[in-house]
């Protein structure tokens, strides 16, 4: 073969592989997301049309909407030799939008089918109907309301005798035709059911008596039950008449996390009935201007919550020192000296914010309503901590509050100066909220407010005591 055949067929072989090459490479087109089904003829979608003569259109209320037999159609365009020619086609991918349709209240909506085909979009809409019942729709004449009037005795004594009275009621019916009323009229007892059996005199409770009317309709040639009811509430009571600690210490260590008061046993006295003798426990019973934390003797109210302004027990009780903790009370905030650059505060010398912080008078008071916080530190933005210094583990509680109209936040470090805790002040200016924050290991807290002006009313530091 001589060099110029074998060029040849070397160059026609290079020319076949790289149109294989290019064959290979050329990808199939990319369709968009938002639109699946591109149109490539000369058919054009136009419109939809909406068939409900076979749809469900009446609704009653709490009934389950449905789109159940109607018939969807689409139309299209179609051009023949420039001339143009309506084609239809049955449509079921369509979108349904009944989010306007209530099917709790009466009331016309609109219902929406939307149907996509490439980058074209038509809808059309029907209307469905929700009313309130079959017998509003069915234009008969139906008792729609019973009116029962009981002129006797509701409220019963524990074990009071029950005897209902029929003599004792007023009865009228309510007559509708579609949704006007038509007729009130009045009936004896005898045209009504009366169930008192639920009442039980035995037990306190609240019971129920009830009064049915029901009547037979033809509609649409088929029996309909109406059935229409009303009730009287009859209330059984054993009020109280006096309560008692009957046992339980009065002498109580003092806490930051309220007093122990577990032992206590409070005896109630009732109108009717022995006396029950039961914990004295938060669910049942208040118990009223104690401050746990603050060693000394206090005059408390113990407080029935049934009956809190007439039911209480005047009580003295003594807050010792607590066994498992040393508490200090910082609420006086003026009590400062310079000491080494920073304001100390209290004698007890435990807490410390950094020179230059001002104090402003206000007189404020705990959630207990008895110590008052004569000033407050503010602080101002991060580079103004407020420094706790806690000798041993134990709870730091602080009364803070907003400078303004919003909440705030504050957040507290731990000595190694990893964030331990984030809280929020009330939302209203100066109202103060207590934080508490259980605190693992000694040594020196810091609070922060990370944005703006924050009050610290005080503080109370409850420190775990060293065995000796």
């Amino acid at each position: 073969m001589s060099f110029k055949k074998k060029l040849c067929y070397g160059l026609l072989g290079v020319i076949s592989l790289l149109t294989i090459a290019s064959c290979k490479k050329e990808e199939p087109p990319v369709i968009e997301p938002f639109d699946p089904n591109p149109v490539t003829s000369e058919e054009t979608l136009s419109s939809i049309s909406l068939n409900t003569e076979n749809a469900k259109t009446n609704y009653y209320i709490g009934e389950t909407f449905t789109t159940e037999g109607l018939e969807v159609v689409s139309n299209y365009v179609v051009y023949k030799d420039g001339r143009p020619t309506s084609v239809q086609k049955e449509c079921k991918d369509y979108y349904v939008d009944s989010s306007l349709v209530d099917m709790s209240h009466a009331g016309e909506y609109p219902v929406t089918i939307v149907y996509r085909l490439g980058t074209i979009k038509v809808s059309s809409a029907y209307k469905v109907n929700v009313r309130s019942s079959v017998l509003e729709a069915s234009n008969e004449k139906y008792i729609s309301g019973l009116e029962v009037k009981y002129g006797s005795t509701t409220e019963f004594f524990v074990d009071d005798e029950f005897n209902f009275r029929t003599n004792a009621l007023t009865i009228r019916a309510h007559y509708f035709q579609g949704a006007e009323e038509v007729e009130v009229k009045t009936i004896g007892y005898n045209k009504i059911k009366i169930d008192s059996s639920a009442v039980d005199t035995s037990k306190v409770g609240t019971y129920v008596i009830k009064y049915s009317i029901s009547e037979t309709l033809t509609i649409q040639g088929s029996a309909y039950e109406n059935e229409v009811s009303a009730f009287t509430i009859v209330t059984v009571v054993n009020p109280t008449t006096s309560i008692e600690l009957v046992s339980g210490s009065l002498s109580l260590e003092a806490s930051i996390l309220g007093l122990d008061t577990s032992d206590w046993k409070i005896k109630i006295n009732r109108m009717r009935r022995d006396p029950e003798i039961v914990d004295f426990t938060d669910e049942l019973f208040n118990l009223k201007n104690v401050v746990p934390y603050l060693v000394a003797e206090q005059n408390v109210r113990i407080e029935w919550k049934e009956d809190p302004l007439n039911i209480f027990i005047d009580l003295t009780i003594n807050v010792t020192e607590s066994d498992k903790y040393s508490i200090v009370t910082a609420t006086e905030l003026s009590k400062v000296e310079d000491k080494d650059g920073k304001i100390q505060l209290d004698e007890a010398g435990k807490l410390f914010v950094p020179s230059g912080v001002t104090m402003t008078e206000g007189r404020h008071t705990d959630k207990y309503g008895v110590i008052t916080f004569a000033e407050r530190v503010t602080i101002k933005g991060a580079a103004q901590p407020l420094e706790v210094h806690m000798d041993a583990p134990g709870i730091l509680v602080l009364y803070i509050a907003s400078s303004g109209d919003e909440s705030r936040e504050i957040t507290i470090y731990d000595p190694n100066g990893e964030e331990v805790e984030s809280f929020m002040t009330a939302s209203t200016k100066q109202t103060i909220t207590e934080v508490h924050l259980t605190v693992e290991q000694a040594g020196v807290y810091k609070v922060i407010n990370p944005a703006s002006g924050v009050y610290i009313h005080g503080c109370i530091l409850a420190m775990e005591k060293v065995a000796k």
